[in-house]
């Protein structure tokens, strides 16, 4: 069952607290009052019970004691009741009340109110009525009304129906304007999720503004932000790390490679250097990785896609033909215009191509392709390969960092991650498809420019 929110909760609690209020409100003060007294709630009780007790006898009419008149007048001694129709006295009226009345009878039709006059030699008050009743409507009336318990259900159901009618259109303005007051006040609580959902690691140095917070909510919002503030220490500390480590690894590298060119027997050579490339090209990626993380490039400069991805081509060409493979490359556009880093978007389409190409059967071709998306108005670059693919359960983990199927893979399982992020920093994405011919399809998604 789906909670309700806290505004929501709030202005139906609101509601209620409304509701009882006023009903306990005008109960209390319907008692205390002159306009009502205990006395009327315990006679309309009394005039209900007899109009409920008549029973037809021929052509008149009779008071019965039922059991419920029974015992309401038994906790009552001095009740007394009698009823009139069309000016008549009904059977099982009290006598005396019924005479004293008589003169008065033809007048009582319609009539309603209390009369202080002598009943039996006695001074008494008397509260008459019209009631309705199986018969049409009667006049009773009542002497010695005391109030109990059993007359609390006559307020309940004979004064809050008129109550609600009278106060119902204040307490929906009530209501209305609760709706409007949390709405507005909670309003910068709902700003400050949407903030929350726009803030990840490329943008973590930004905070709420606590200022714009209801008072009771600042707090909250000051922690999230220290703690946010320890969040981008930390993720700086671990790039700091990372770049450092990346640049001092150049160095050795660069030496080493120059100690295998320099070897004379080419058997260790020629051993050594597909190690040194993918030394080389893991140090790449995580340079790639350390720029776009420290956003030391500007993702503003107008790029054309079609270029870069035939540079990409050019480059991979003498690499595929050492490893006894082709690579093509077809361009839907004469121009593809993007804007981010040239550099960047290079190495995003390098990683995969150089993917495709480890897994490309020897002899097979790997395709790259840059089109417009057919549905969003991007532009898309594709590379195909006829490898043994990926399994669709696969799909969802080739993007994590350093996942690899099987450890006899090559490679870091770097590649594919270095260029999900870079795409992402682009505001595009890269996504596996299926296309008809080819094993493999990744498709890099970028907004035109």
């Amino acid at each position: 069952m789906t909670k309700l929110s806290l505004s929501a909760r709030l202005i139906a609690l609101l509601a209620i607290g409304q509701t009882i209020l006023v009903v306990v409100g005008f109960a209390a003060w319907a008692f205390f009052a002159t306009l009502l007294t205990f006395g009327d709630l315990a006679s309309d009780t009394s005039r209900t019970l007899v109009a409920a007790a008549l029973q037809s006898e021929g052509d008149s009419l009779r008071i019965v004691s039922t059991p419920k008149l029974a015992a309401y007048a038994q906790k009552r001694p001095d009740l007394r009741y009698a009823a009139f129709r069309a000016g008549v006295a009904l059977g099982g009226s009290d006598p005396g009340l019924a005479s004293t009345l008589d003169a008065l009878a033809p007048l009582m039709v319609r009539n309603k109110g209390i009369l202080d006059i002598v009943v039996d030699d006695g001074n008494a008050t008397v509260r008459l009525s019209s009631v309705p009743s199986d018969y049409g409507d009667i006049v009773v009336a009542t002497v010695g009304d005391r109030f109990g318990i059993d007359d609390v259900g006559t307020f309940v159901t004979t004064f809050v129906p008129h109550l609600m009618g009278i106060f119902a259109p204040a307490l929906l303005v009530a209501t209305a304007i609760v709706l409007i007051v949390v709405r507005l006040t909670m309003r910068p609580l709902i700003e400050a999720a949407r903030s929350a959902e726009s803030i990840d690691v490329a943008n973590i140095g930004r905070r709420f503004d606590v200022g714009t917070m209801p008072h009771e909510a600042r707090a909250f919002g000051a922690a999230i932000n220290r703690l946010l503030s320890r969040l981008e220490t930390g993720i700086a500390r671990q790039r700091l790390f990372m770049a450092n480590a990346a640049h001092e690894l150049r160095t050795p590298i660069a030496v080493l490679e120059a100690k295998i060119d320099a070897l004379v027997d080419p058997a260790p050579r020629r051993d050594l250097k597909p190690a040194m490339r993918r030394l080389a090209g893991l140090l790449n990626q995580l340079l790639a990785a350390t720029r776009i993380a420290h956003e030391d490039t500007t993702l503003g400069e107008e790029i054309d896609l079609v270029a870069t991805a035939r540079g990409v081509v050019a480059d991979c060409a003498p690499l595929a033909l050492r490893q006894n493979r082709a690579i093509e490359f077809d361009a839907a556009l004469d121009r593809a215009p993007v804007r981010g880093s040239a550099q960047a978007l290079a190495s995003c389409i390098a990683n995969i191509v150089d993917n495709a190409l480890h897994v490309e059967p020897a002899g097979g071709t790997v395709r790259v392709a840059v089109r417009a998306a057919p549905t969003r108005g991007n532009l898309v670059v594709e590379i195909c390969d006829h490898g043994p693919g990926i399994a669709n359960e696969d799909r969802r983990y080739v993007f994590d960092p350093f996942w690899r199927k099987n450890e006899q893979r090559q490679g870091s399982g770097l590649g594919l991650f270095i260029s999900a992020d870079i795409a992402a920093r682009h505001g595009g994405a890269v996504q596996i498809v299926d296309l008809p011919g080819w094993s493999t399809v990744f498709q890099i998604e970028l907004p035109s420019a």
